[in-house]
């Protein structure tokens, strides 16, 4: 994993979208993963913040930040250039958290938010309410 996002002029921040009862991802997780592996290939000086604990239930043994990085590795991308918050547990949550333990220390740049469509405005309000309006924030829809 990279130790410093200040190395890092763009930030990609991909959300968990829950797991199986398996401890397996959820279809919305790897569908996201898969469009924050996309998007990190095509802007190679980004870092990619992993941000989900994992939603209802109990904790499984791998948190959706862990399988996410995994998922966007085996896409190609450098996992020293992924970072991760496996607290959260809904939006929320993962705007606190990458804020706290991320982006508190640094200044802000343009963030990349990658989550499910339905998801994509709630997602742009809570990052743009944590954050406040210096960050720059954008939102991307995965695949279904």
């Amino acid at each position: 994993m990279s130790q410093s996002l200040d190395d890092h002029p763009e930030l990609i921040v991909v959300l968990g979208g829950g797991m199986q009862p398996d401890g397996t991802p959820a279809a919305s997780t790897l569908a996201r993963a898969t469009a924050a592996g996309d998007l990190a290939r095509e802007h190679p000086d980004a870092a990619i913040i992993c941000s989900g604990s994992h939603g209802v239930g109990r904790r499984p043994k791998r948190s959706e930040a862990a399988s996410m990085a995994d998922v966007i590795v085996a896409a190609g991308v450098d996992r020293a250039r992924i970072f991760l918050e496996d607290q959260s547990r809904d939006t929320i949550g993962n705007a606190v958290h990458v804020a706290e333990r991320y982006l508190a220390a640094i200044a802000p740049r343009p963030i990349f938010v990658v989550t499910s469509p339905f998801h994509v405005d709630r997602s742009i309000e809570t990052f743009a309410l944590v954050l406040g309006p210096q960050w720059p924030i954008r939102g991307v829809a995965s695949g279904p």
